[in-house]
């Protein structure tokens, strides 16, 4: 990305040559001069200050969402290869990252929540829990 500015500086530093070609004095020399390390200061500031963070912000969005993406398709993949439910959403708990990633036991009761079961339901279904076919 420092690009722009060794770009800028570059660019500036041309256009000083030029000037001194066209027999100009050294005011005008030195304000080309000072007019390249501008460019090149704002150049390198954007880059830095400006376009990198924001690049960094739209990978970590896009890597999140990629995230999610993942953590669904190994939950349906497990689920799909035939192991119970309660586990297939185990393996999917596993790819969220730590800090908002819940407990086995509470994502356990979210799901009785969900499901409108009671605890002595869901310890009777555990051991059929596998899918049939």
């Amino acid at each position: 990305m420092p690009g722009f500015g060794i770009l800028a500086a570059v660019l500036g530093i041309v256009m000083a040559m030029f000037s001194v070609s066209g027999g100009a004095d050294s005011g005008e020399i030195a304000e080309k001069v000072g007019a390249a390390m501008v460019g090149t200061f704002i150049g390198i500031f954007f880059c830095y200050g400006v376009l990198e963070p924001l690049a960094n912000l739209m990978k970590q969005t896009v890597n999140s969402d990629a995230s999610t993406m993942e953590t669904v398709k190994v939950v349906l993949c497990t689920h799909v290869a035939g192991k119970p439910a309660l586990l297939a959403i185990d393996a999917g708990r596993r790819l969220i990252q730590l800090n908002t990633k819940p407990s086995f036991a509470q994502l356990e009761q979210w799901i009785n929540a969900m499901g409108g079961e009671d605890e002595s339901q869901n310890k009777r279904r555990r051991g059929s829990d596998r899918m049939t076919g």
